[in-house]
């Protein structure tokens, strides 16, 4: 048979030992989120990509491992081959427009990957208007004929690859070789 303690002593004891109990289960899940590093994640978002075993990076197709070398430069007005390649947006605005057109190495272009570009350099500048011509060939567009200057330099360079892309020997070409 059980016996009923009416004893104030032993009731507040039984209440104090429940308040930890209590206490100490409702901080148990605290104390696993403070001890795990990673913020907590919602169970409905994305989760992660799995890394890749091997640790070894896969190859892509736009690693270029040489410099791009030229066979040749042309530049001239833009003529109206050109105007579609140019845009209609450029010639409107253009003052004075030509084009630069370097011819490079076989192969060494390949097949350009979406992220990667090959970028022709005039006098050290990066023309951001370069763009693809057929096999081995570049073309860029200047809004204006004063950008030439009396000796330029032509290269290309991989956008974002610099240092072991960029043209070793670049070509050379003077004003008067502007085609007209």
């Amino acid at each position: 048979m059980w016996t009923t303690s009416s004893s104030r002593a032993d009731r507040s004891v039984r209440l104090a030992a429940g308040a930890i109990v209590i206490a100490l289960a409702a901080g148990a899940p605290f104390a696993r989120e403070t001890a795990s590093k990673e913020p907590p994640v919602p169970p409905d978002a994305p989760r992660p990509a799995p890394g890749q075993p091997g640790g070894k990076p896969l190859p892509t197709n736009y690693e270029v491992k040489k410099p791009v070398e030229l066979r040749s430069v042309l530049v001239g007005r833009v003529t109206k081959e050109r105007t579609a390649a140019a845009g209609s947006e450029f010639l409107r605005s253009a003052k004075d427009p030509l084009f630069i057109e370097v011819t490079t190495a076989p192969g060494v272009l390949g097949k350009p990957a979406v992220g990667a570009a090959p970028l022709i350099v005039l006098n050290g500048q990066r023309l951001l208007s370069t763009r693809s011509a057929g096999t081995d060939k570049l073309i860029a567009f200047l809004p204006d004929r004063e950008a030439i200057r009396e000796k330029n330099t032509v290269a290309v360079v991989w956008l974002g690859k610099q240092e072991p892309t960029m043209t070793k020997e670049p070509l050379t070409f003077s004003r008067s070789d502007v085609k007209e």
